[in-house]
């Protein structure tokens, strides 16, 4: 249980930045960086919040690595944008979060 909330509460830090990194693509940002997005490099979830930004395509993505147990600690969970504008979410590292920690949505 607190594996799952973890890593929930992880993505919710990282998507909660969605809408100041969208006033970023519309301001024209070459570079979008974590305190851009109003959010602080770590905090009690995530040992590292960052983010990527092609300014080429408008792709992006505002990534939580986590901290926590064993079964959590270094791997990420992200809010992803397409170029397009579309945000859906993605958990990266090895080994891979379990499945039943995963928000559901989430690959």
């Amino acid at each position: 249980y607190a594996d799952k909330s973890r890593v929930q509460a992880g993505f919710y830090e990282a998507a909660s930045a969605k809408a100041q990194f969208e006033v970023q693509v519309n301001d024209g940002q070459t570079s979008i960086d974590i305190t851009d997005v109003g959010l602080k490099a770590s905090s009690h979830n995530c040992t590292l919040l960052s983010t990527t930004y092609d300014n080429s395509t408008g792709s992006g993505s505002i990534i939580c690595t986590l901290s926590g147990s064993p079964k959590t600690v270094g791997r990420t969970i992200a809010a992803v944008r397409t170029a397009g504008g579309n945000w859906s979410c993605a958990t990266g590292g090895t080994p891979a979060l379990e499945a039943a920690v995963i928000p559901s949505g989430c690959n």
